[in-house]
């Protein structure tokens, strides 16, 4: 599971990594085209638009121009033609560069693929804590607060006992005799004998004795009631 998590961990970087890319090659853009234009140079467009006349009544229509990407890219169809607004070479202080790349993100986050994004690492991060509490699911000790009473016992007392029991899996300590014995089961070379063909997680080892009065003012002793060391066996 370390493996996935550090491959998630690297996705998630190179995501940012494109992101920034994609907002910095357009704030770029937009310098050059200021820059050009005051030595009077223009950016060619990637479209066939550049001979059609605007009405200057009309707002700016949007283009395409290409975004460059060097070097290994981890979403390729990031590359290619971006729409950008004649309004964005309009910018003039860093506020306002600033204001742009915020707008950019927030749209980012809106879209359909990046919420499909957070789907997919939900999705990944509830399996990796579902094999995690597999992996950690072996047999141990856990203990729990009652009344003698709640004993079985048929003793009636309110007194309160901790009681230790052992929960969990044994499978990967799964012996070949283990193994056997099931084979032998499920063909039924073994029919009327009752066996166990799997460890159980049970105490290897008991706790001190219990000793309460119960409702009578009668003195009782139980012994390995409570676990002390579990095991399975």
């Amino acid at each position: 599971m370390g493996l996935a998590a550090v491959t998630c961990s690297k996705m998630k970087v190179w995501k940012v990594v494109v992101v920034a890319s994609m907002l910095f090659s357009t704030i770029f853009s937009a310098l050059i085209y200021r820059n050009m234009s005051i030595r009077g140079r223009t950016i060619t467009p990637s479209s066939s638009e550049e001979h059609q006349p605007q009405d200057p009544r009309l707002p700016p229509s949007p283009q395409s121009y290409k975004v460059k990407c060097k070097g290994p890219v981890p979403f390729p169809d990031t590359c290619g033609k971006v729409h950008i607004d004649k309004s964005i070479f309009k910018i003039h202080t860093d506020e306002e560069a600033k204001e742009l790349v915020r707008t950019l993100i927030q749209r980012y986050r809106r879209s359909p693929d990046s919420k499909r994004k957070a789907r997919t690492h939900s999705r990944m991060t509830l399996r990796s804590k579902r094999a995690k509490s597999r992996a950690t699911s072996g047999c141990t000790m856990k203990e729990i607060n009652v009344t003698v009473s709640d004993l079985g016992f048929a003793h009636v007392s309110e007194e309160v006992v901790r009681f230790r029991y052992c929960a969990g899996s044994c499978d990967a300590e799964e012996k070949n005799y283990d193994l056997t014995l099931k084979a032998l089961r499920n063909s039924k070379r073994i029919k009327k004998e009752k066996v166990r063909a799997r460890p159980c997680c049970r105490p290897t080892l008991y706790d001190d004795d219990v000793s309460f009065l119960d409702d009578n003012f009668r003195y009782y002793t139980l012994r390995q009631l409570s676990a002390k060391e579990c095991g399975c066996v």
